[in-house]
């Protein structure tokens, strides 16, 4: 394997890629556009895990947002950190979900549940409720 060959296949964050979203209003609403979404070096990726969560930066979706989303294809009408934080959540999952699939996720982002945990968690396993006997 070689730099040059690495580059050919793409290990590398490249320019912007172009992305279709649909995202669907509270009123029911599907709205459509294009996007651009720039890959994340994994550099960039491994800062997001330091985080303080006290700082004013305390949000990793909306930093991503305002680092990655690009409204124009020359990447440079972007968000602010500040716009991001404030999308609602059911557009910032519809960017997000692009933003996974260009950094090579390749899976829908799903939004948190209500309780953040995990229900194959043994705790709560425990505190399941029996299922009803079917006839």
């Amino acid at each position: 394997m070689s730099h040059k060959r690495l580059v050919e296949l793409g290990a590398f964050a490249q320019t912007p890629t172009k992305r279709k979203i649909e995202w669907t209003k509270d009123d029911g609403e599907v709205v459509s556009f294009d996007c651009w979404i720039k890959g994340m070096p994994f550099g960039e990726a491994e800062k997001l895990w330091k985080v303080d969560p006290d700082s004013p930066d305390r949000s990793v979706s909306a930093m991503i947002i305002s680092r990655q989303v690009c409204f124009d294809e020359k990447g440079a009408d972007m968000l602010t950190y500040e716009d991001a934080f404030q999308l609602r959540p059911s557009f910032a999952y519809a960017l997000m979900q692009s933003v996974s699939e260009v950094n090579g996720n390749g899976k829908k982002s799903q939004p948190p549940t209500n309780s953040g945990m995990s229900s194959s968690l043994p705790e709560s396993a425990a505190e399941a409720s029996p299922k009803p006997k079917q006839p």
